[in-house]
C-alpha cells in the first residue's frame, strides 16, 4: 500500500518508495527498476509502522525514512494507534540494513514524523503533525545529525498555538541557512535557523507548498498562488487558476512557472 513519498537512487535507476503493509501498517520501502518499466524488484522493511516520506542522503547510500508511528485502517484510513504510536527517524542503506534510529521523548509520543529536508552536509530537517490534545503547541519541527539526539525547534507560544498543530511541508532555504515549515491548516509559514532559533512567520491563507528558491523559498497555496519567501520578506509572484497540491519539487534546469 503506497504511503506518501518516494525517491530515486542509483543516478535514477531505481526508485524506492515508502508503503506499509494493509494488514498491520508495517513500513515497507519498495524497490522499482526503472529502466524495466519501473518494475518492483524487492521490499525491505523501514523499521517503524505509517512511513510517508524518504530521501536519499548526502553519501547516496543511505535512506532516511519518516516513520509517522499511525497504523491506519486499510479500507477507510481510520487511525487505529494513537496512544501507542512511536514514530521515529530511520536510516537505511539501500539493501534494507538498519544503521541508526532516533525517537522523540516519550511525551511527544504523538508527534508524528511526516515530511523530511535535507541539506548537502546532512542536516536532516523533520516536519510533524500533532495527533495529542488540541492546544499543545507543541513543536512541529526536529533537526537531527546521525550519531546525535534530535533537536526540536519551537516558535513562540502565540506562533505554535497558530500552526494548529500541523506542518505540511518542510524545505531548506535554497542557501542552507535556514528553513522553513508550512501549516495549511493555520495559514502561515515558520522560518527558523539551521540550530532551531525562530526566525519569524508569514501569513498565507492555505499555504504548503515549500522548495527552496535562491537565498530562501517558493511556496504555494490553495487558492492558486506562488510566493517567495526571503529573510527581507514575502513576495507575490503569479497566480494561477488552479488548487495546488501540498507539495512542490524543484527539478534541475526546470522553467520557472512565473
Amino acid at each position: 500500500q503506497f504511503n506518501g513519498h518516494g525517491v530515486y537512487a542509483q543516478g535514477g535507476a531505481v526508485l524506492f518508495t515508502a508503503e506499509q503493509a494493509s494488514a498491520d501498517s508495517a513500513g515497507v520501502v519498495g524497490v522499482w527498476d526503472v529502466e524495466a518499466g519501473y518494475r518492483r524488484i524487492g521490499e525491505f522493511a523501514t523499521g517503524g509502522i505509517g512511513p510517508h516520506d524518504l530521501r536519499l542522503m548526502p553519501d547516496a547510500r543511505t535512506l532516511v525514512v519518516a516513520n509517522g508511528g499511525i497504523a491506519t485502517d486499510p479500507t477507510d484510513r481510520t487511525k487505529l494507534n494513537i496512544p501507542q504510536m512511536r514514530p521515529n527517524l530511520s536510516y537505511l542503506d539501500l539493501t534494507g540494513a538498519l544503521l541508526d534510529q532516533v525517537e522523540l521523548a516519550p511525551d511527544l509520543h504523538r508527534n508524528s514524523i511526516r515530511h523530511l529536508a535535507l541539506r548537502d552536509d546532512g542536516l536532516v530537517g523533520f516536519a510533524m503533525q500533532w495527533e495529542g490534545d488540541e492546544g499543545a503547541a507543541t513543536p512541529l519541527l526536529g533537526l537531527h545529525r546521525r550519531g546525535a539526539s534530535p533537536l526540536l525547534a519551537e516558535a513562540p507560544l502565540g506562533d505554535e498555538l497558530l500552526m494548529r498543530g500541523y506542518a505540511g511541508s518542510i524545505a531548506f532555504a535554497g542557501d542552507g541557512a535556514e528553513l522553513a515549515i508550512s501549516s495549511p491548516r493555520g495559514g502561515r509559514l515558520h522560518r527558523f535557523s539551521d540550530g532551531g532559533d525562530f526566525l519569524g512567520a508569514v501569513p498565507r491563507a492555505d499555504v504548503c507548498g515549500l522548495a527552496s528558491l535562491d537565498a530562501g523559498y517558493l511556496a504555494s497555496d490553495g487558492l492558486g498562488g506562488l510566493i517567495a519567501v526571503t529573510p527581507e520578506g514575502a513576495r507575490a509572484l503569479a497566480r494561477h487558476p488552479v488548487a495546488w497540491d501540498n507539495h512542490i519539487v524543484a527539478l534541475a534546469g526546470g522553467t520557472r512557472p512565473f
